[in-house]
């Protein structure tokens, strides 16, 4: 464990003013588009729509330009960390969070009326949401959060052409070789489809490119947002052309529509570098506020038994829609759910300063490095 010294107020506060805004917009965009999955996913909208029907396709493409999604979450992950403090304590604030929402939500449900979801196995992995694989971003993000000491001593010490060439390496070996493995069933590095730590690793990798080395993308901003266009069409394109020639079928869930797919992988950082490029003057604290819980956001919406009650197979009734109004009430439903998750985590970061959990997890950290860690290494 690294020791870090405490930032000062005014550290803290040049920190927040040197905060990209854009990228902070970024983590907003980008949960709301994790939010719009999940309707169309859990919600059951695509399965209700019928192939190759005008309503199905709009929904797919929709899908589509939304995968990029949880790349870009993780492309800032690289972006703000490769040149901030490591501070340890940040993991287990996140940990009380994600056990705080798995341990009030299940008791909640768990005591309802007419309860057949939760039972007493369900509240014991609530209190170790890493080991149970209760949300499985978390899972590999607290795996990455313990390398990312080490990630950044290997990075800060590689020449940009070196950091250029295991870019390379991890995108040819788990994006081109994986596209050919996946066409004859295999995962062959388990990267898992991207929904592992491996694949959030390459994310960081690149992500801190990103940010050590800006000059390297001075093209006009249209040009980045037209890459994320041109590369989600042309995925939506060969994918029909595949589901016709191959498949016989449609199909929508294929090795294009996929995080480690590299035309998504395209489409994140693209419209990572066009987020990171912005020159916003206005709402900077609305915006901070909103991508403060952007991560509650996904903890609250996707929990096993509030996606259960709430989203699945709750939404098939857009599916009918007429084809203009299926995208907006889509991205309408997704904004009120990130508002709503937005005033329940304000409310669990009052409670969370009135119990001061952020100096409990500094003391617990101190304790992990003094009794356990420093005793191991030494």
């Amino acid at each position: 464990m690294l020791e870090v010294k405490d930032l000062s107020i005014k550290e803290v506060n040049e920190a927040k003013n040197n905060r990209n805004i854009g990228v902070e917009l970024l983590r907003i965009v980008s949960m709301t588009m994790i939010v719009i999955l999940h309707l169309i996913g859990h919600g059951g909208i695509l399965g209700a729509t019928s192939p190759f029907k005008l309503n199905n396709l709009i929904v797919w493409l929709l899908q589509i330009f939304c995968m990029c999604s949880v790349n870009m979450f993780a492309l800032t992950t690289g972006y703000s960390h490769i040149k901030c403090k490591y501070k340890f304590e940040r993991i287990i604030e996140l940990w009380f969070n994600v056990v705080f929402y798995s341990l009030i939500i299940a008791g909640i449900f768990y005591f309802l009326p007419q309860n057949n979801i939760v039972n007493i196995k369900n509240l014991f992995n609530s209190f170790i949401p890493v080991i149970s694989n209760q949300y499985w971003y978390f899972t590999a993000y607290f795996c990455l959060f313990l390398f990312i000491p080490f990630f950044n001593v290997l990075i800060n010490n590689l020449s940009k052409k070196q950091h250029k060439k295991i870019i390379f390496v991890c995108l040819f070996s788990f994006c081109i070789i994986e596209i050919f493995a996946r066409f004859l069933g295999y995962d062959l590095f388990n990267v898992g489809k991207g929904y592992s730590f491996l694949w959030l690793a390459v994310m960081y990798i690149i992500g801190a490119y990103i940010r050590l080395y800006q000059d390297d993308f001075k093209k006009d901003n249209k040009f980045y947002l037209l890459t994320y266009i041109i590369s989600s069409i042309l995925v939506f394109i060969v994918e029909i052309i595949l589901s016709i020639i191959m498949y016989k079928s449609l199909k929508t869930n294929t090795i294009l529509i996929e995080y480690n797919s590299i035309f998504i992988v395209v489409s994140a950082v693209s419209l990572f570098i066009f987020f990171s490029k912005l020159n916003i003057k206005h709402w900077k604290n609305i915006i901070q506020k909103l991508s403060a819980v952007s991560f509650g956001v996904y903890i609250i919406s996707d929990n096993r038994f509030m996606r259960s009650m709430f989203i699945s197979n709750k939404f098939l009734k857009i599916a009918n829609l007429e084809p203009l109004l299926i995208i907006p009430s889509i991205i309408v439903l997704a904004i009120i759910i990130y508002l709503i998750c937005f005033l329940i985590d304000s409310i669990r970061q009052k409670l969370f300063n009135l119990l001061h959990t952020r100096d409990f997890s500094k003391k617990i950290k101190d304790f992990i490095k003094l009794n356990i860690y420093d005793r191991v290494i030494n």
